[in-house]
């Protein structure tokens, strides 16, 4: 930058004028700023809703999955067999066997479908963040009658810490000498409820011991599955892990991954991030008409000044270096205020409490964002990108301009 383009926009900047507060240079900023905040909120939303998705889902379920061939289960030679396999590997933080099966939940003459889950919670590690989402009441369970619910399951079902429920189910359904089958049931204690944030888990878990939980499995075994937490640095290899397990194992047992169960629904949140992306990015497109149009005016409003400089010598690359950078100033202060209004504007979504996602579809039932590094240039460069390219076609009538023409008009 010579010194000459240095001057103008120092002026331009700085005079008390204020050329830059005109009516149609303003009208240019707003429209700037308003399509990089809706570009930065709805990238934010998505970026915070996908890490908290993985985070939810890391929380409640675990790493990987170890089950056995059949339906039946697995035994306790099976997990004995696993324990000796998972002790050596240094990928690995904690393992359990767990007892999962589907039963119903009554509570007069209402009922609900739920996850039954036997759970060890007297261990001293887990492979799920447990004993985090424990939100009233406590979550080790001291007794086969006590249990831990979801929260969204007990106040659908207007229980709270201290009532009773029963749980009922057909899948080992006994024979009766009054009737053809005797359904499975027991009571349960409710000493403690269990938010996640995640729907699935909130609306239909009930917790209660292995021991507790056994009577309910379809299947003669002891554990449904066994479930493995992997140290921080080798969750994300977590796909490749499970192959490898599976093969030392001699495909004995399936393995597979957190990776494995969610791989479509995360391809599917990145891909509509991407689109959305794209598509708001014709905001800052149609923002940058604007741009365009400003510059063209500027340069018509000017020609008088511009033929005085080409009689002195200026010459239209110098010309053309002073409008860009006028507009490249202008264009850099607009979207990082579109910037810091999106912020903004984000925060206030994760802090009201008019609309909440429905947790249902969702998965989630709280708006979250995530902002970093990342976001924040992606978003610069490409608004100052498509608006500095926009602002490049007005500036191609500087080298069309004559002198003798110029004076010649005005």
């Amino acid at each position: 930058m010579n010194a000459l383009t240095r001057f103008y926009l120092e002026r331009f900047l700085l005079s008390r004028r204020r050329c830059w507060l005109r009516f149609d240079t303003l009208l240019t900023v707003l429209g700037v700023v308003i399509s990089v905040a809706a570009l930065i909120v709805t990238f934010a939303v998505f970026r915070g809703y996908e890490t908290a998705l993985k985070d939810a889902i890391l929380g409640t379920n675990a790493h990987a999955y170890v089950f056995a061939w059949g339906e039946d289960g697995m035994t306790a030679a099976d997990v004995d067999t696993l324990a000796a396999y998972f002790e050596g590997r240094p990928e690995v933080a904690v393992f359990a066997g767990l007892v999962s099966t589907q039963a119903m939940v009554l509570r007069g003459e209402r009922q609900h479908g739920v996850m039954l889950r036997g759970i060890d919670t007297e261990a001293e590690a887990m492979p799920t963040r447990y004993a985090d989402y424990i939100t009233e009441g406590r979550g080790r369970l001291v007794g086969d009658g006590e249990a831990v619910v979801g929260a969204s399951l007990a106040q659908s079902l207007g229980l709270s810490v201290g009532d009773t429920l029963r749980v009922v189910s057909p899948l080992n359904a006994k024979p009766s000498l009054m009737r053809l089958f005797r359904l499975q049931q027991r009571s349960f204690r409710i000493v403690g409820l269990y938010r996640s944030g995640m729907h699935e888990f909130d609306s239909r878990l009930v917790v209660v011991t292995p021991a507790a939980a056994r009577p309910f499995m379809a299947g003669s075994g002891e554990f449904t599955w066994v479930e493995v937490k992997l140290r921080a640095d080798a969750v994300d290899q977590a796909d490749l892990l499970a192959l490898k397990w599976e093969k030392d194992l001699g495909n004995s047992y399936q393995v597979h991954s957190w990776i494995f169960f969610n791989r479509e629904l995360f391809a599917l949140i990145t891909l509509e991030k991407w689109i959305l992306f794209i598509i708001l990015s014709f905001l800052v497109l149609i923002a940058s008409f604007n741009v365009a149009s400003s510059v063209s005016t500027t340069i018509i409003e000017h020609q008088r000044e511009i033929g005085i400089m080409k009689t002195f010598g200026v010459t239209n690359r110098t010309l053309h270096n002073i409008f860009l950078g006028r507009t490249v100033l202008i264009t850099a202060l607009s979207v990082l205020s579109g910037e810091f209004v999106g912020w903004a504007l984000a925060q206030v979504l994760t802090r009201q409490n008019f609309y909440q996602l429905k947790g249902d579809v969702y998965m989630l039932e709280r708006i979250h964002v995530r902002f970093d590094v990342q976001t924040w240039l992606l978003v610069f460069v490409v608004a100052m990108i498509i608006v500095t390219t926009a602002s490049l076609l007005p500036l191609r009538r500087l080298g069309r301009l004559q002198v003798i023409d110029v004076m010649r008009n005005g």
